[in-house]
């Protein structure tokens, strides 16, 4: 037998022993990169799930989403890194995102996700290792993606173009600018100023959109006769700021022909003094009721109606809108209800009986209606 050939069998011989020795290399090195197999005594804990919480609402200009968690508890020697997923649906079927391998850091690790699409529910789950040991995956947790919200614009629709009004306290109207997304209580912002460039701003105050399609605001007296006043109105939902209208203007009448707030309905009755009894609607109406005196009809019932409405301001009491049916009286381009007060939510009371009969006094509960069909008291006078 020739010596190349003795050279090879003794190789042969010798690779189950080099085999077993490469193990044993193995095994007594845990954090090489070639160990293989999980370790005997090691776990890992699933991560905490930290942030987004659970249910959160994502506005669609926060994103992208980071997500937080803690990192697992091990007593691994090796280093652990870990795994993110998030997914449309709760059952992991259908993925969106994921990470794979990703390195803790100090006490939290972070992954900002790739921009998801709006208006959806997103769920997400972590799980740790270590190459050779594994976590299960945590408790899933899920955030929703809500669509951008858009404030509108309103259109100022009177007084406008400088027309001449007969008073010093101007109902504005705008017609509803047009809002979508997930927004807040929408409230008109209006401002009038005595210049151009509002520098000079003499009112500045909101009013709550109204469902009608229109939204008015009763100015304050203003203090110029026969002045070119200049107005604009915007959207606020109390976390974001719409956009200003175009700016419009209107003239009050000179001194000597200045008259009371346009509007319907006797004034120059004052019953300020019935403020004292808000804490007894009977004897409030009562009051009021006595000081308007109201004849047999349904313009002389709401002159009790709007200053009961105005007089629970402090409640928030309001006037019913009501656009159709009997008494019914037109107010500020409204038609409202010439007997019943309503509230936020809804909840409307008659004040007043018979009408237009006799137009008695009364505090009677009248159930709840549509809360669109709210609109916040107006000053009577």
């Amino acid at each position: 037998m020739s010596v190349a050939v003795l050279r090879r069998l003794a190789l042969l011989a010798l690779l189950p022993l080099l085999a077993v020795g490469c193990e044993e290399v193995k095994s007594a090195n845990p954090l090489s990169p070639l160990v293989a197999g999980p370790m005997a005594g090691i776990s890992i804990d699933a991560p905490q799930l930290l942030s987004p919480a659970s249910g959160v609402n994502i506005d669609d200009d926060d994103q992208p989403v980071t997500l937080v968690v803690a990192n697992p508890g091990t007593n691994t020697p090796r280093t652990v890194s870990l795994d993110f997923q998030v997914a449309a649906d709760s059952g992991f079927t259908n993925v969106v995102f994921s990470k794979n391998g990703v390195p803790e850091a100090d006490g939290q690790t972070k992954v900002q996700v790739d921009r998801l699409p709006y208006g959806h529910t997103y769920y997400w789950r972590v799980r740790g290792g270590d190459g050779a040991n594994g976590s299960d995956w945590s408790a899933p947790s899920y955030f929703v993606v809500q669509a951008p919200v858009v404030l509108g614009v309103p259109t100022p629709k009177s007084p406008i173009s400088g027309a001449d009004i007969s008073t010093l306290a101007p109902d504005l109207v705008a017609t509803n600018g047009t809002s979508t997304g997930p927004h807040g209580a929408l409230q008109y912002h209006f401002q009038v100023s005595e210049d151009q460039a509002f520098s000079a701003i003499v009112v500045s105050a909101t009013s709550p959109e109204n469902a009608s399609g229109q939204t008015h605001f009763q100015s304050p007296t203003l203090a110029k006769t026969d002045h070119l006043y200049y107005w604009r109105v915007r959207i606020l939902d109390g976390a974001r700021t719409g956009n200003w209208s175009r700016v419009e203007t209107f003239q009050t009448p000179d001194a000597g022909s200045a008259g009371p707030p346009s509007g319907g309905g006797g004034g120059g009755v004052d019953t300020s003094n019935c403020d004292a009894y808000v804490s007894d609607k009977d004897q409030l109406v009562q009051c009021i009721h006595d000081e308007v005196r109201p004849g047999p009809t349904v313009e002389d019932a709401f002159e009790v109606t709007k200053r009961v409405a105005w007089a629970l301001r402090g409640e928030k009491a309001g006037l019913l809108i009501k656009n159709g049916g009997e008494n019914i009286i037109s107010w500020h381009g409204m038609s409202f209800s010439a007997s019943r007060i309503c509230y936020p939510d809804g909840h409307i009371y008659k004040v007043l009986t018979d009408v237009p009969a006799t137009n008695g006094p009364s505090w009677q509960d009248d159930d709840f209606v549509d809360p669109s069909l709210y609109v916040p008291a107006i000053d009577p006078n």
